[in-house]
């Protein structure tokens, strides 16, 4: 260690001490704790290396490395990490960025903001951005327009191509399949069922089925059957 500096531990836990030289005699320590150490309502904060308390109307984020608003509060200011939350009037959500409070046409969700159910998205606001009055949940068209919410169940948009070339719809029913984001006919299973999925771990010694692998190439193997039996129609 270099001179000048030195650790120590003291009565509230361990510190990091740096000693002046030029200004004997004065000492500076930083507490110095780790992501661990906070506790339910704190976040830890790398700037300073301590953990920090959440308000009331807080508790911490997902990542541990601020506060967010609790369910039912919306955001009144933010300033990383520092934010403000105020509490939104009973029987209204959040909107799904947080910065809103939302009259919803149904039930909450767990995050407080308003639920709508499967095959519906979620409208909060005008086309300019102005809030609505209560929020609105808009059944996508999957008969004609073949469309279905997307992940975030914000917005239609087109099915996938491989659903709607099998199936003419946006579900792949039975007697298809999907893997890997291709729907193909499960009438060649006996050959898909042999699509090899596992990986060998030498270092373990053990053989490991491999889900990824799985879906994957089960996917890759049906746009192959389906090529091939295409290519049989176009020869004949």
């Amino acid at each position: 260690m270099k001179p000048g500096k030195r650790i120590s531990v003291g009565s509230r836990g361990l510190c990091l001490a740096i000693l002046c030289l030029p200004c004997s005699g004065l000492l500076y320590s930083i507490p110095l704790q780790r992501p661990e150490d906070c506790s339910l309502q704190q976040y830890y904060d790398p700037g300073k290396l301590s953990c920090v308390q959440c308000p009331d109307t807080q508790r911490p984020s997902q990542d541990g490395l601020s506060c967010e608003c609790l369910p039912g509060y919306k955001l009144g200011s933010k300033n990383d990490p520092v934010i403000t939350c105020h509490k939104c009037l009973d029987r209204m959500g959040v909107t799904t960025d947080g910065w809103d409070c939302i009259k919803c046409p149904g039930a909450l969700t767990a995050s407080g903001t308003c639920q709508c159910s499967p095959g519906n998205i979620l409208v909060e606001r005008y086309v300019n951005g102005t809030p609505l009055h209560e929020a609105e949940c808009i059944d996508c068209d999957g008969s004609e327009s073949l469309t279905a919410p997307d992940k975030l169940g914000l917005r239609c948009e087109r099915c996938p191509q491989t659903i709607i070339s099998w199936t003419n719809s946006c579900s792949c029913y039975q007697p298809n399949t999907m893997a890997g984001g291709i729907c193909f006919n499960a009438a060649g299973g006996h050959i898909l069922s042999r699509v090899i999925s596992t990986i060998r771990y030498a270092q373990l010694g053990v053989l490991l089925r491999s889900e990824w692998l799985s879906i994957h190439l089960q996917a890759a193997a049906a746009a192959c059957l389906v090529c091939l039996s295409t290519a049989f129609i176009l020869i004949r």
